[in-house]
């Protein structure tokens, strides 16, 4: 599975300094038609630019919050669609910064990576991690 991603203290302060880089491009695709009426009903309701919210991409698309948030997330994810991986795009092209990802991907590998792999290994689900 292919999602946009980030990771911060909370979704409040990913919403703040990556949910505009990740809808700007979002919004790109949009424009284009990858968004498509059949798999994304709302669609339909987009009348303006400022129709293009979070609210309506955000859901099951992006992945983002605290290390304990995504892994809730991926662990729904996992039981709902089988994936065993997920590949995460986390910076995107208007940011955030190049150090910043750098400390996101680092952040991710130790709250939601690691503890996620250990639980893989001892035989434990995901879900006992929360």
């Amino acid at each position: 599975m292919f999602r946009d991603g980030w990771i911060d203290d909370s979704r409040t302060t990913c919403e703040r300094a990556w949910l505009p880089h990740a809808l700007a491009v979002h919004r790109l695709y949009f424009n284009v038609g990858v968004y498509r009426p059949e798999f994304e009903p709302w669609v339909s309701e987009i009348a303006s630019r400022e129709d293009f919210t979070a609210d309506r991409v955000a859901p099951g698309r992006f992945l983002f919050g605290s290390g304990a948030d995504i892994r809730a997330e991926l662990s729904d994810w996992r039981k709902r669609t089988g994936c065993s991986y997920v590949a995460i795009r986390m910076r995107q092209p208007g940011g955030p910064s190049h150090e910043r990802t750098m400390e996101a991907i680092a952040r991710f590998g130790q709250e939601v990576i690691g503890p996620t792999s250990r639980a893989d290994a001892s035989g434990r689900d995901i879900d006992q991690l929360r």
